[in-house]
């Protein structure tokens, strides 16, 4: 009769047992291990990810934020010219003042004025000749209406011989498009990225009564 207890047999069942267990625990650490390396490489791409984010973002706050200074800077900039330009165009309206209260009051004299008179005219006329460049359609003809009454002033021949009636009428217009212009290009200044180049408009042209020029 076989023994119920063989101790050999126990021993192999122990064994076996023993090596299951052994196998299935290497088995778990090993899924555990692979799981766990996974894991970490998972958080070592999110970190990537994320210090990647970080100095993209970084950067373009450093980008945005010297956009900002280089704008304000420019602002700045912008609104000191914008300050001697004030200054310019008041110079340039108190100029335009004289010399239109002078050709006013001188418009039909039929004598030269005086010689103070016609001095101070050639001043206002000359400071006004250097508030816009001197090539273009406007400049010139402003530059020969100024001449005009120039040559009016200092020999007593009458405007009114030579040109038609509105002679005065389109130079007060040509002086207040110059003002305004000159104010327009003001008011850009406070517009970023704005051409603020003097943009003078078509002239107003003054007419011989007998088609000369």
């Amino acid at each position: 009769m076989t023994r119920m207890f063989d101790p050999a047999v126990a021993t192999l069942c122990s064994a076996l047992i023993a090596a299951g267990v052994s196998f299935i625990s290497m088995l778990f650490n090993f899924f555990t291990n692979s799981k766990s390396e996974k894991i970490r490489l998972d958080l070592d791409e999110n970190n990537m990810i994320i210090r990647h984010f970080s100095a993209v973002t970084n950067e373009q706050i450093t980008r945005e934020f010297n956009d900002i200074k280089k704008q304000e800077l420019e602002r700045a900039d912008r609104w000191q010219f914008a300050t001697v330009l004030l200054k310019r165009h008041d110079g340039l309206r108190e100029a335009i003042a004289e010399l239109l209260t002078i050709l006013d009051q001188n418009y039909d004299c039929d004598k030269p004025v005086k010689d103070e008179i016609l001095e101070r005219f050639r001043l206002q006329k000359n400071m006004i000749s250097l508030y816009f460049p001197p090539r273009g359609p406007f400049a010139e003809e402003l530059n020969i209406q100024m001449a005009h009454i120039e040559v009016s002033l200092s020999t007593g021949k009458k405007l009114s011989d030579n040109f038609s009636s509105h002679f005065g009428a389109a130079f007060h217009m040509n002086c207040w498009s110059l003002l305004n212009a000159e104010f327009d290009r003001i008011m850009k200044l406070i517009e970023p990225e704005t051409n603020i180049q003097l943009d003078l408009p078509k002239p107003y042209k003054a007419t011989y009564k007998h088609g000369r020029r």
